[in-house]
């Protein structure tokens, strides 16, 4: 019985020793090319490192320049923002001046005056108009005068309740008569539309006119304007063969202008 048994146990130590031979002389072979495999593993890694930097780069740079393209739409935002206020401030403070200037102005004798806001401009060329936001209810009758602090603009062509529509110096339908404050010498004003300046009538070759010379309402008897109103001031002269061709600048700048006030003759509600 134990011969068989010796031989088993000899069968089995051979297996072990075998086994260890074995693994040793695998270990032999696979370590040097587990070595040379994690080798090309690290070149392969430096060399993907190396192809892939440019691309990371890149991605980089389109990240920093999608961030920039942000931050440029928002300070621009910010500034459009600001841009808006600062007119909106500009334009407050340019109306509080004027409306200053027009509660300082004193109505002309005969006359008391009610104030009102542009509210509307002629939708085209060639009416010279502006509405206004004051009507009968406020005493506002069609052929009055409407004037700013700074001088003539016009007067009411149509009135309704709350609204008058005033047809401004500018309008070629609109004659004025005038006088020059230097001389005193009588002439008639007439527009040339939006923009042009106005144009005088029958200044004859003897009047004296120079440039910078002031034009005001004459008030002569039947005109429909007080006197002493300012309308301009000489912009140019030239001689003609039978009168003086002289263009006059409005005393208003009537592209800017936001508050007037309605002349109301004495006695009218």
């Amino acid at each position: 019985m134990a011969a068989p048994r010796t031989a088993r146990s000899r069968s089995v130590l051979y297996v072990i020793v075998l086994s260890a031979v074995t693994l040793l002389a695998a270990r032999r072979v696979v370590n040097p090319l587990r070595g040379r495999v994690q080798d090309n593993m690290a070149r392969l890694d430096r060399v993907g490192a190396r192809a892939a930097q440019p691309i990371a780069k890149q991605a980089k740079r389109r990240l920093s320049y999608d961030a920039l393209v942000k931050e440029n739409q928002r300070l621009a935002v910010e500034l459009d923002r600001a841009r808006a206020s600062s007119l909106r401030f500009d334009d407050a403070v340019r109306e509080r001046r004027e409306l200053l200037a027009l509660n300082g102005f004193e109505d002309p004798d005969g006359y008391k005056s009610v104030a009102a806001r542009i509210v509307g401009m002629a939708l085209n060329n060639v009416d010279q108009t502006v509405r206004i936001d004051r009507g009968t209810t406020d005493g506002v009758r069609e052929d009055m005068t409407v004037i700013s602090a700074a001088g003539l603009i016009g007067r009411v062509i149509d009135v309704s309740a709350g609204h008058a529509t005033v047809m401004l110096i500018t309008d070629p339908e609109m004659s004025i008569g005038v006088r020059f404050s230097r001389t005193g010498e009588v002439a008639v004003s007439r527009g040339q539309n939006s923009g042009q300046p106005l144009r005088l009538e029958l200044v004859s070759l003897s009047t004296r006119v120079n440039r910078g010379d002031r034009i005001v309402t004459s008030g002569l008897q039947n005109s429909r304007f007080p006197p002493g109103l300012p309308v301009g001031i000489v912009q140019s002269v030239k001689p003609g063969s039978v009168s003086q061709e002289v263009l006059v600048r409005p005393a208003v700048d009537l592209d800017r202008i936001r508050f007037v006030r309605v002349l109301l003759r004495t006695g009218e509600p």
